[in-house]
């Protein structure tokens, strides 16, 4: 089963077992009620990611600075709704490099060029990789 959020999931797991916690306690810590354990296994498994309200959550509790679990979520969101080549090319697009036709980095590489970008060039990246996808789409459709 594909993982969309693994790199999340594995933040969120390893944060959660620092901590010494259940998944039920890590999921009554950020406002969940009840039986909430299935649900934060999903976001460790990287099957689903929090929203927003219980990534800020998440981040406060684990002692993280605001915006690094959202960050990669970002991240992950990107190169599965946008694509590798699109997203190889908006990379390179903003780094004022040309993109290899054909050879998109890996899932990892791709993580590390975003994660070493600030935040504006990481906007120019959505901003141009959503622009490319649309443009393919287009190609393709015509």
């Amino acid at each position: 089963m594909e993982q969309p959020y693994g790199e999340l999931g594995r933040e969120i797991r390893k944060h959660r077992l620092a901590l010494g916690i259940s998944l039920t306690a890590l999921g009554q810590r950020v406002g969940m009620m009840g039986q909430c354990s299935g649900v934060v296994s999903r976001w460790e498994r990287g099957l689903q990611p929090p929203g927003a309200e219980k990534l800020g959550r998440l981040e406060a509790l684990f002692g993280l600075a605001p915006g690094t679990l959202v960050r990669i979520k970002e991240r992950e969101w990107l190169v599965h709704r946008v694509g590798k080549e699109a997203l190889s090319a908006a990379i390179g697009d903003v780094q004022g490099q040309e993109a290899t036709p054909g050879a998109a980095p890996s899932d990892r590489e791709i993580a590390r060029l975003l994660s070493e970008m600030s935040q504006d060039r990481f906007d120019g990246v959505i901003e141009t990789a959503m622009r490319l996808r649309r443009e393919r789409k287009g190609r393709l459709n015509t």
